[in-house]
């Protein structure tokens, strides 16, 4: 996802194998999904490695949170199971 993505564009992640990881910089959230939230509340930290970086991961970060009036309709965290030889949704 747009999360992830964010995260490997700041180096706290890989798109390849070999690609070294830098453990100082990442995305802390604060909010789950669907959570409510008031004005001024944080939503997450972002940790990077120079301001120009910080600064294109806030502006990804906020095409990525969307805040709303209700709170959205969850997918389900199970989409099937499998069982034996047999996959129930």
């Amino acid at each position: 996802g747009l999360l992830g993505e964010l995260v490997v564009m700041l180096g706290g992640g890989r798109r390849a194998k070999g690609e070294s990881i830098d453990p100082a910089v990442g995305l802390e959230m604060y909010v789950e999904r669907g959570q409510y939230v008031m004005r001024g509340d944080d939503l997450a930290v972002v940790h990077a490695g120079s301001a120009d970086d910080a600064e294109q991961a806030v502006k990804t970060l906020q095409k990525a949170v969307e805040i709303g009036e209700a709170a959205p309709k969850l997918p389900s965290l199970v989409r099937e199971r499998v069982t034996g030889n047999h996959t129930k949704p």
